[in-house]
This record gives C-alpha cells, sequence and structure tokens, in this order.
C-alpha cells in the first residue's frame, strides 16, 4: 500500500484564472471524498489499487465555503474558489 501525503501550509495569492490542480491519477471520482474543516480544505483519495492519497491546503481568507468546484478529468483533480468575497475594508478610529 502506497501513501502520499501533499499538505500545503500558509496563506497564498489564489488567482481565479489559476485553479489548484492535484495529481490523482489511478482514482476516479468514486474514491475521492473531499471536506472543509477549520478554514482548510481536505480531500482523500482511497482504492485497494493504490491505496490512500491525502491532499490539504488553506483556504483564502475571503472564500465562500459553497461556492468551492472540484472537478476529475484524466486523473487530475482541479479545485477553483470562485469568485472571493470582496475583502472587508476596515475604518480606524
Amino acid at each position: 500500500m502506497t501513501y502520499l501525503e501533499n499538505i500545503v501550509f500558509g496563506d497564498y495569492n489564489y488567482n481565479r484564472k489559476n485553479p489548484i490542480n492535484v495529481n490523482f491519477a489511478g482514482y476516479s471520482r468514486e474514491d475521492i471524498t473531499a471536506s472543509v474543516e477549520d478554514g482548510y480544505l481536505h480531500v482523500v483519495a482511497s482504492n485497494e489499487e493504490f491505496g490512500k492519497s491525502f491532499y490539504k491546503c488553506l483556504l483564502p481568507r475571503n472564500c465562500d465555503e459553497g461556492k468551492i468546484k472540484l472537478s476529475l478529468k484524466n486523473g487530475i483533480l482541479r479545485i477553483s474558489f470562485g469568485e472571493l468575497r470582496p475583502k472587508k475594508k476596515l475604518e480606524i478610529s
């Protein structure tokens, strides 16, 4: 059984035109589950042939969790966050 753990920590500049692409070659849509917890996107892929693979990334601060989209094509999982909420401008008193 092979274990792959690909974890990204920290903040990054997400560009809507460049979604995140993660290699999940050998896995089907049915093998992959995704969830959002504590500001992180967790993706787990599991099957008998390839074992388990994990991917975790910090969500952009202004991400609307309901607009996260995942698609799998030719073994590449594409993650896009859609339109990001505008950042709140804080007033200084």
